[in-house]
């Protein structure tokens, strides 16, 4: 599959309202008689409201491309949103071919909003266009968003856990000069405030983590390589009680699939596979309730996500939904809550 509403900020809600409430009775998503537009994304809370970033997708064979940019709708209690425009612009990159999983997160030293996504660029120009970060800042958190630049991450960097072997440095010397490719990502905030982007890379076989400076708006010359040749992608990431959770889908285009739960003490591993935290009937244990997850945050100390179920020939008519994790003598489990039209 492709992308999904990942999260990486975890930011903690503290509203009274009764969210889990409001997702089951009625979740208004008609906005200005139009559907939410904001695929592959993730909802950070800023004092009371709480702000959904996605991708703009269009209709037809061509509305995954990125022909518009990255939309912000704005909500007070999770259920009624606001369209807020366009966040980013892709005019601003005008040999952009794809745009993908907008990620926000508050950076406190600059009293400003970092922005960071996947691009790609046009047919034409070098391999190294493709697969690459951007970052966007903002002094408001709705935007306009200005970007910044584009790169691939981690250029002559060192690994924190364990180098490549011969046979990979081999396969991957200019990767490892010149930067590696970026694919699906997330951002993650952790608890002593530092942040990380997590992101697939080496053709799709082993994610990186690597830890942004003090401005967000780049990277530490490090990284760790995690679950190598695992050939993961839609990265989500959350901690609770000491422990790392990540969820993942397998390489399957924009098929469904089974997610995949690891765990870890640690965001720079080792990470451990565990199961499947999908229960429920053979075909959503198969698919993931037939989406893909996006993104993570927390309401009164449950954890929600939002995914994508795709609809790839016609991206505008890709539909939300609800899942949440219950801890079960300590065993994850997620658990659809709503679909959303």
């Amino acid at each position: 599959m492709k992308y999904l509403y990942l999260i990486l900020l975890v930011p903690f809600f503290t509203s009274a309202s009764t969210f889990p409430e409001c997702l089951t009775s009625k979740f208004d998503n008609n906005i200005n008689s139009e559907k939410i537009n904001a695929h592959g994304g993730y909802i950070v809370q800023s004092n009371s409201k709480y702000y959904w970033f996605g991708e703009i997708k269009g209709s037809g064979s061509e509305g995954n491309k990125s022909h518009t940019g990255v939309s912000v709708y704005s909500s007070t209690d999770l259920c009624h949103w606001q369209d807020d425009g366009i966040a980013y612009s892709v005019k601003q990159n005008d040999n952009a071919i794809y745009l993908e999983r907008p990620k926000v997160i508050y950076n406190k030293k600059n009293n400003n909003y970092v922005m960071w996504f996947h691009i790609d660029f046009k047919k034409g120009y070098s391999g190294d266009s493709y697969a690459r970060l951007g970052v966007a800042t903002s002094q408001k958190i709705e935007g306009p968003y200005e970007f910044k630049y584009s790169f691939r991450p981690n250029a002559n960097s060192t690994i924190l856990n364990g180098d490549f072997d011969y046979k990979e440095k081999s396969k991957f010397n200019k990767e490892i000069i010149n930067g590696f490719d970026s694919r699906d990502f997330t951002l993650f905030k952790d608890s002593d405030n530092r942040a990380y982007v997590i992101y697939n890379s080496e053709s799709n076989n082993t994610l990186h983590v690597s830890e942004l400076n003090s401005n967000y708006i780049g990277l530490k010359n490090k990284y760790s390589r995690i679950i190598i040749n695992g050939r993961n992608e839609a990265p989500v990431i959350f901690k609770k009680n000491g422990y790392y959770y990540l969820i993942t889908s397998r390489l399957t285009g924009w098929k469904p699939n089974a997610a995949r739960l690891f765990i870890s003490k640690n965001i720079n591993g080792p990470w451990e596979l565990k199961y499947n935290p999908v229960f429920s009937n053979p075909i959503d244990v198969a698919t993931t309730f037939h989406s893909q997850l996006s993104c993570v945050f927390i309401k009164n100390n449950v954890f929600y996500f939002i995914a994508d179920e795709w609809v790839p020939n016609n991206p505008s008519n890709s539909r939300y939904k609800i899942l949440k994790a219950a801890f079960i003598d300590d065993n994850l489990r997620l658990l659809n809550v709503k679909s959303i039209n």
